[in-house]
């Protein structure tokens, strides 16, 4: 029986690579905001995300009961992603409180704590605890 030798197939397929690769950042963040962690958002599960300025599409924004046009994407590092809209009566994230609360376990924090809420794209947000060093 004839035997097939593949060594030689698998060297020419193998990259040759003169040195480590470099890493490559994908996309920068839009904006980076930070914010401190209150008494009130550890007991009931929200993030202080005023002013409701620029840093938040407008069409996002809801009433006080009412929805907004247009959702959210806001990924909690560790725990993951939700859509949700913002709440115009009480400034925080509708329907992440759940979310939030994990946020928090997870991590550790406690009030006086700093997160930043990283804008990635127009609808996208990320939010991960703050970096020594990271007040804006």
């Amino acid at each position: 029986m004839p035997v097939l030798a593949l060594k030689p197939y698998i060297a020419e397929a193998k990259a040759n690579v003169s040195g480590p690769l470099q890493r490559v950042r994908i996309a920068e963040p839009l904006d980076i905001r930070t914010t401190t962690v209150s008494p009130g958002g550890v007991k009931n599960g929200y993030i202080n995300i005023k002013p409701l300025d620029g840093f938040w599409p407008e069409e996002c924004i809801g009433g006080n009961t009412e929805r907004a046009a247009h959702h959210l994407i806001v990924e909690f590092e560790g725990v993951g992603r939700v859509t949700t809209d913002i709440s115009g009566r009480h400034k925080s994230f509708r329907s992440a409180h759940r979310e939030v609360k994990d946020f928090f376990r997870s991590h550790r924090l406690q009030p006086g704590d700093k997160m930043e809420i990283i804008r990635m794209a127009k609808y996208e947000y990320r939010i991960r605890p703050g970096r020594a060093g990271c007040e804006q």
